[in-house]
């Protein structure tokens, strides 16, 4: 019903989500990848910034808005496990390498699961810093089948 999607849409607004108001770090992120990143890039991202990302930058991403990506709730267990402590730098490399995944964009401000932390893995480097929102680029990966 209407008065539904006013309540949700005005509980979206009262959190300050992305989806009514692009914070100016993540606005200058996505300016840079618009800009710079190549065009056949994949972008991993957290499920709020992957949901917004390909309509604002034009670039693809593993996982966006739900209705719009196939086997979304596959691919969003994947990336919890990506994120995860449990997952090896060796099976992070296997996803990233499996789904073609050139690019990692991390907003600091987000709250993540897991203990990832994008500045202490060796296959990943920062190409696009703000102040809380950084691009980082598969640099590494070593994996082989």
């Amino acid at each position: 019903s209407p008065l539904y999607i006013i309540a949700n849409d005005l509980s979206w607004y009262k959190m300050q989500s992305k989806f009514f108001s692009l914070p100016k770090a993540t606005y200058q992120a996505f300016q840079w990848i618009k800009d710079k990143a190549p065009p056949d890039a994949v972008f991993l991202a957290s499920p709020e910034t992957g949901n917004i990302l390909p309509g604002l930058t034009g670039q693809t991403v593993f996982s966006g808005h739900f209705p719009e990506t196939a086997r979304y709730w596959e691919k969003l267990a994947w990336m919890n496990f990506f994120f995860s402590q449990q997952s090896k730098t060796w099976q992070k490399q296997k996803f990233l390498k499996r789904y073609r995944i050139s690019h990692l964009v991390w907003d600091f401000t987000e709250d993540h699961t897991g203990h990832f932390n994008p500045d202490e893995q060796n296959f990943i480097t920062p190409v696009f810093k703000t102040a809380t929102v950084t691009v980082y680029k598969v640099v590494k990966n070593n994996y082989t089948d």
